[in-house]
């Protein structure tokens, strides 16, 4: 992620205040690049936890910064509950 240091504090900044970022973008954007970055920044404040849906390897890979878990398709299971999060706010 090809940010200065200012305009990175201020994206930690904003997630900070609202409690969570969602990232989503299209292939060949960086957006694993910048997961990274953002990560290895939030890995060094105290009481943050990091989160990433990301099925990608590279992840894996390079970004030491956090522990991960995989979760294959077999561990999913279907169900006909559906909870409509259009309206709800979840804070940890």
């Amino acid at each position: 992620m090809q940010q200065n240091n200012k305009e990175l504090k201020t994206i930690v900044q904003d997630v900070l205040s609202y409690g969570d970022m969602l990232l989503i973008a299209n292939e060949g954007v960086r957006k694993t690049n910048s997961l990274m970055v953002l990560a290895r920044e939030f890995k060094e404040m105290e009481n943050t936890r990091i989160i990433i849906f990301k099925d990608f390897p590279r992840m894996i890979r390079e970004c030491n910064a956090i522990a991960y878990m995989v979760i294959n398709d077999n561990d999913v299971c279907e169900t006909q509950h559906i909870v409509d999060m259009e309206n709800y706010l979840f804070k940890a």
